[in-house]
């Protein structure tokens, strides 16, 4: 009867865990979709803003007329295009990560629904527990007790360190691909710059929209990867740090998408993503070894509790 308390207690608090952390990130959520729409506003203003630059400048306006006549309106028409291709980005990255956003509030949401009342439950089997060990072995149910609270935050810890490195691993592959899409881009960029003609620029362009689209699944890997770190940090009882890692997701995508995009620096871009790949595999093979570690000690506390178990009477 024991033992299957246990189990039920364990598979209660694993849940009690996952609401908690659930409820966590929700709030975090809500409030980087409030911050996110306030960005899109002032982004769209931006973007509408360059819009009306470029139409002026384009029209027959006083502005237009006297830029022509000073022999550089094409100078302020191209200075004007790169705002408006600048401003459009980040306009579109910006819809996507509110979008982004809104679905990863409904998805917890939904699961937050399915642990309500855990906390009852738990409450529940505690006092069925309490009751069991009074009647038999009061002494041994104090030190199983004890054993049990270890053994239960050591599996918590150790699920908060899968979670990060699955989060991690996938924040390398998207990586890997941002990285791999760039280099394509470089290289047809660098023969376009040579004469390729309309079908180098055509597909020079196809790798750009890949690669657009790469780095946002890699920003949005990273951001995921972060929120998993953070866990890992407030559950991990070590000094246990992340360097530098959790700054980087604010400024990911101006930094590389808008250098490369308005300014051509994709050679910038593609070292900027590789020294994030790097980072993000150190961090990785820290979490691992923390992992290693905090399983050796699960184990050495399951043994001790069996132990214990079988040695009574």
């Amino acid at each position: 009867m024991i033992q299957q308390l246990n189990t039920e207690l364990k598979v209660v608090k694993e849940k009690m865990r996952k609401k908690e952390k659930w409820e966590a990130r929700l709030k975090n959520v809500l409030e980087t979709i409030k911050d996110e729409e306030e960005k899109l506003q002032h982004v769209q203003h931006q973007f509408e803003k360059e819009q009306k630059d470029v139409d002026r400048l384009e029209s027959l306006s006083v502005a237009s007329i006297f830029y022509a006549l000073i022999g550089q309106k094409l100078e302020k028409l191209d200075k004007e295009n790169q705002e408006l291709i600048a401003a459009r980005l980040k306009l579109q990255e910006a819809t996507k990560t509110a979008t982004d956003l809104k679905e990863e509030s409904k998805e917890l949401q939904e699961k937050l629904s399915t642990v309500a009342n855990i906390e009852t439950e738990y409450q529940s089997l505690l006092m069925r527990k309490e009751k069991l060990i009074h009647s038999q072995d009061p002494v041994l149910g104090q030190k199983l007790d004890a054993l049990l609270e270890l053994e239960t935050d050591l599996h918590s810890n150790l699920k908060e360190h899968e979670e990060a490195i699955e989060a991690g691993e996938k924040a390398s592959s998207s990586l890997e691909k941002a990285l791999k899409s760039l280099d394509s881009a470089k290289g047809w960029s660098t023969f376009d710059m040579f004469g390729g003609g309309m079908i180098s620029t055509a597909i020079k362009h196809s790798h750009i929209n890949d690669s657009r689209d790469e780095i946002h699944h890699a920003q949005r890997a990273l951001r995921h990867f972060q929120e998993e770190l953070k866990d890992v940090e407030k559950a991990n009882q070590s000094n246990f740090k992340i360097s530098g890692l959790l700054t980087f997701v604010d400024y990911f995508f101006d930094g590389i998408i808008v250098d490369w995009f308005v300014h051509g620096h994709i050679q910038d871009s593609y070292e900027q993503t590789s020294k994030i790949l790097n980072q993000v595999a150190t961090t990785l093979s820290q979490l691992k070894e923390k992992y290693d570690e905090i399983k050796n000690n699960l184990s050495i506390t399951e043994r001790k509790r069996i132990s214990l178990i079988e040695n009574m009477g």
